[in-house]
């Protein structure tokens, strides 16, 4: 789900809100007349996280400036090399620079131990220029992410090489390279090209999770006795499903079995189709065995052209 923030400068203070309700603010009135906006995010510890970036943007009264164009850069190599180390002959296309009234190139760089960023250029083609941080105060500590920029010479915009090799930056001490792009001013198209390293994503259902609990609502892990009826708590989570895709897709309901044989139905659309939610069942399971069982919620989607989802589950019932 998309949310809504907003930092809001006057000279009372700032503001931060998050879908216009404010969560925080501070008496601090910055002095300075120009800035640069970076947007950061982090995700949990330890995993892989997708975050879907709807829009940007500032709202003032700021001259017309020249529209702006990303284009993605991938540097000869991920890590910050030596003054005199030899660099591969990899590069860029210069034909998105073709035309162009300015561009620089931004990059993110994670410091290793005697890295200096105030001491980073970047060398493209014969050409090496100066790198600077985005943002003034930037750390300088090993293992901090810094976020260097340099303005490429006019001179690389036109020429007869399709392509500007090498493209490396360099320093002293050792650094990690995590992205790199181009802001190019001046051009068409007025959209950034999409990389086709990267796989479409399209919408995902809940992620569902089970727990097996007593009457009295205790937690039971994976077991619970085959005599005596249990709870099935079912979950539906729509912030792990975001981290896999751009977008959560509503469910109108689900459907329970235990070994193959259907034990409920739930509809989850009574107010409108839900993308989350916890359920809890009664279960009574003296027609199994006791041993290895299998539990499995089969997810429907509010669009019923999109095909179901099921999760399976093992638990154990004990005599």
């Amino acid at each position: 789900m998309l949310h809504k923030f907003d930092v809001v400068f006057s000279p009372a203070g700032i503001q931060v809100f998050q879908d216009d309700s404010l969560v925080t603010t501070s008496e601090v009135v910055p002095r300075w007349t120009t800035s640069t906006v970076l947007v950061g995010m982090i995700g949990p510890p330890g995993r892989r996280t997708r975050v879907h970036l709807d829009a940007v943007g500032m709202s003032s009264v700021v001259p017309a400036q020249e529209k702006v164009v990303e284009f993605g850069a991938v540097l000869g190599t991920q890590r910050v090399l030596r003054p005199q180390e030899n660099a591969p002959g990899l590069g860029v296309s210069r034909q998105p620079l073709i035309g162009a009234t300015s561009a620089r190139l931004r990059t993110t760089v994670t410091l290793g131990a005697g890295a200096d960023p105030n001491a980073m250029s970047l060398q493209i083609a014969d050409r090496t220029v100066p790198m600077v941080p985005a943002a003034p105060g930037s750390p300088t500590q090993p293992g901090s992410d810094v976020t260097l920029e340099a303005t490429l010479p006019p001179e690389l915009f036109a020429g007869e090489a399709s392509s500007l090799s090498p493209l490396v930056i360099r320093g002293q001490g050792t650094g990690a390279v995590l992205e790199s792009y181009l802001e190019i001013a001046g051009t068409t198209p007025a959209r950034r090209l999409p990389d086709p390293r990267l796989t479409p994503r399209f919408a995902g259902l809940p992620t569902a999770a089970v727990t097996l609990r007593n009457a009295s609502g205790i937690d039971l892990g994976k077991r619970a006795s085959a005599n005596t009826p249990f709870q099935l708590e079912i979950t539906l989570d729509p912030k792990l499903a975001q981290r896999d895709a751009d977008d959560v897709m509503p469910v109108r309901g689900f459907e329970v079995y235990l070994n193959e044989r259907r034990i409920a139905a739930v509809p989850t659309d009574i107010q409108g189709p839900a993308v989350g939610g916890t359920y809890r069942l009664t279960v009574s399971a003296t027609e199994e065995l006791p041993g290895d069982q299998t539990i499995e919620v089969r997810l429907h989607p509010a669009d019923q052209t999109k095909q179901p989802h099921s999760a399976r589950f093992g638990i154990q019932l004990l005599n």
